[in-house]
C-alpha cells in the first residue's frame, strides 16, 4: 500500500483508540472511557490492522495484549495524538488571545519616523506577538500586500489600492530642503516658477515622496521633466548627506529634517500644497488575524492626532478610504 493510502486511513481517531485499547488492554474498557460503543471501537481498530497490513495485538484466550509490532507503534502514535493536541490547543488560544507573527511593510519616512512608538505599544500590549518589519518604497509596500509577504501595508504616496482595502492613519508635508549656506535658504518658500532655474536632488521613482512631489507639479502646471534633476536616492539621510555644501535643492518629509535642523546644517522651505496622507492597507480578501486587527486599531487611534508640523492630508485614493473598524473580517 502506497504512502497516499496510509494518509488517508490513517485517523487521529483511529490512534486514540488503538492507544487506549493498549492502555488498558481491554476494548470494552477503552470504549467506556472514549464514550464509544465496543462495536464502533472494535471496528475501528480492525480497520486500522487491515487497511495496514498489521496485527498490533495478540488475541490470547478471552484477553488482548500488544504484541512486538504494537509496543513499535505506539510511542508514535502517542506522539502524534500530543502534537495534534498541541495543535487544538494552539487554535484554541488564537481564538481567545492575540499572539504569532504580524508582518509589517512600510515606506522608509513611516518606518523611520513615524511607526516606531506605534509598534512598541503594539509590544507592550500584545508581547506574544511577533513583530517583523520591512522597509521599502510605496511600490515595494503595496506589492507585498497584494502578494501576502505582508499583513499590514503603511504607504506615503499615490498608489493603485485595487484589491486591497485603505485607510487613512495620519498625515504628512512635505518640505524644500536647501543647505544651510543656500541663497534661498532664509527665504519662507519659493514660487514654482523658479524650479526651473534650480538643481534637484530627488527620492527614486516609485517612492511616495516622489510620486506626491511630481503630482504636486502637475496641479501647478510644472512638467517634472523639464526640471534638471541631478540624481536621485533611495534614502532620506543619502539626500540630507548629498545636499551639504551644494546648491541643489531637495523635497522630503519634514519629519525627516528635525535632526538636520537642530544641528545647523539645511534650511527648510515651506511648500505649501504638497501634504499626503499615511495609508495603512489590507488585503480585501485574506483573514486578518487578531494581531493584524489589533495593529491596525493601534495605528488608527493615532488618526485624529496631527502634530505641530503637518496638516490636514487629502486621500491619495479617497474611493478606497473606508472606516477600518466597519472592514468585514
Amino acid at each position: 500500500m502506497n504512502t497516499s493510502t496510509y494518509q488517508f486511513y490513517l485517523s487521529l481517531e483511529q490512534l486514540r483508540i488503538f492507544v487506549r485499547i493498549a492502555e488498558t488492554l481491554h476494548v470494552t474498557r477503552a470504549a467506556k472511557d472514549l464514550n464509544l460503543t465496543q462495536a464502533a471501537v472494535s471496528a475501528a481498530l480492525g480497520k486500522l490492522e487491515r487497511n495496514h497490513g498489521v496485527s498490533l495485538f495478540d488475541r490470547v484466550g478471552r484477553g488482548i495484549e500488544l504484541n512486538e509490532e504494537g509496543r513499535l507503534f505506539l510511542p508514535s502514535a502517542r506522539a502524534v495524538l500530543a502534537a495534534a493536541q498541541v495543535a487544538q490547543d494552539t487554535l484554541q488560544d488564537l481564538a481567545v488571545d492575540t499572539r504569532g507573527r504580524l508582518r509589517i511593510h512600510a515606506s522608509q519616512t513611516i518606518a523611520m519616523y513615524w511607526l516606531p512608538h506605534r509598534m512598541m505599544e503594539m509590544h507592550s500590549r500584545f508581547p506574544q506577538v511577533e513583530l517583523e518589519l520591512r522597509v521599502g518604497n510605496t511600490t515595494d509596500v503595496v506589492q507585498a500586500v497584494r502578494a501576502g509577504d505582508a499583513d499590514i501595508g503603511l504607504t506615503e504616496g499615490i498608489a493603485d489600492y485595487c484589491g486591497l482595502d485603505s485607510i487613512v492613519v495620519a498625515q504628512d508635508s512635505l518640505a524644500l530642503v536647501v543647505d544651510a549656506a543656500h541663497p534661498v535658504a532664509r527665504r519662507a518658500a519659493l514660487d514654482v516658477s523658479e524650479f526651473y532655474k534650480l538643481r534637484w536632488i530627488l527620492r527614486e521613482i516609485g517612492s511616495g515622496t516622489r510620486a506626491v512631489f511630481e503630482e504636486y507639479l502637475r496641479r501647478n502646471d510644472v512638467d517634472p521633466g523639464d526640471l534638471t534633476v541631478s540624481m536621485s536616492f533611495p534614502t532620506n539621510e543619502a539626500i540630507l548627506a548629498a545636499i551639504e555644501g551644494t546648491e541643489s535643492v531637495a523635497v522630503m518629509s519634514r519629519r525627516a529634517t528635525k535632526s538636520a535642523i537642530l544641528g545647523g546644517r539645511i534650511a527648510v522651505l515651506d511648500l505649501p500644497g504638497a501634504e499626503r496622507a499615511f495609508t495603512a492597507v489590507t488585503h480585501a480578501q485574506r483573514t486578518r488575524s487578531r494581531a493584524t486587527q489589533a495593529m491596525m486599531k493601534i495605528l488608527v487611534s493615532g488618526n485624529a492626532c496631527v502634530d505641530a508640523e503637518t496638516v490636514v492630508a487629502r486621500n491619495p485614493n479617497p474611493a478606497l478610504d473606508r472606516n477600518w473598524e466597519s472592514l468585514p473580517r
